[in-house]
């Protein structure tokens, strides 16, 4: 299927408010949830955040992506970027922890494969801006943060905002916590997307040591699990989180996250 195929499908098709999915293997168990928000509920709007996940051996590989508000397609720019990067990066996983220049399986660096991968999704994301209702408007901007996480460490890709966490010892514990904090402009609401004509200034790459829980969030959740954009870290989020999914894990696992995105709070 061509990839222009692939957008007519991905813009004509339903979004639903939930979406909760989980990965295992023999050393992860990965779950990812993503749930519209109540001002998206009320106004109609789609749910405009997306993940996507892999897991390779040993090696388990993440993504989530939040389209802004402004774009009319920005639920699709969401999904495509989330999954084509999951998809480069879980192809190339192997040889050992991740750095940005150090080897992938392929031979390359991870900086090379990141940004290759990104070229492609701004290819496919075009074009990016157009005419509607005789007001110019973008089409898919979206951030994006990946984790590709080896036992013994791991690699965070950050393209705007939102925040990855890896801990040791699980977040209940907080213990050695690495952040890949968000990057906004002026104000809090402003951030920077990966449809930018030079987005190279903002692609940030953030290792870690060995970790038993690493986080990929939106903005949507950073608020309830930083104190602020760059830590510290609020542990009555995280806690029952980590202690829920260390006891139930795959899709029991995913379905509690997503209720507890769609609490009250």
């Amino acid at each position: 299927m061509t990839g222009a195929a692939r957008f007519r499908l991905a813009h004509d098709a339903p979004v639903p408010e939930w979406d909760s999915r989980s990965w295992r293997s023999p050393v992860w168990d990965v779950v990812g949830a993503s749930v519209v928000g109540e001002s998206h509920r009320g106004s109609g709007d789609p749910r405009q955040d997306a993940f996507a996940a892999a897991v390779v051996g040993d090696v388990a590989v993440l993504a989530a992506a939040d389209g802004l508000g402004s774009s009319v397609y920005a639920h699709v720019g969401a999904q495509i970027a989330a999954d084509t990067m999951v998809h480069r990066l879980a192809a190339v996983a192997g040889g050992g922890v991740p750095s940005p220049d150090g080897p992938c399986a392929d031979g390359r660096s991870w900086r090379d494969v990141v940004f290759h991968a990104l070229a492609d999704i701004r290819a496919e994301l075009q074009p990016t801006e157009a005419l509607v209702d005789g007001v110019m408007r973008t089409l898919y901007d979206t951030t994006l943060l990946a984790a590709v996480v080896h036992p013994a460490g791991g690699l965070f890709v950050h393209v705007g905002d939102g925040a990855g966490l890896a801990c040791r010892g699980g977040a209940g514990a907080l213990s050695d916590p690495i952040l890949s904090s968000p990057e906004n402009g002026l104000f809090d609401n402003e951030t920077f997307p990966i449809t930018l004509p030079d987005i190279t200034p903002h692609v940030r790459f953030t290792s870690f040591g060995p970790a038993e829980v690493v986080m990929v969030m939106t903005d949507g959740v950073t608020p309830f699990a930083l104190e602020a954009a760059g830590g510290p870290l609020r542990p009555r989020f995280l806690q029952p989180i980590d202690r829920h999914l260390a006891d139930h894990g795959g899709p029991a696992g995913a379905e509690a996250l997503a209720a507890t995105l769609d609490g009250p709070e």
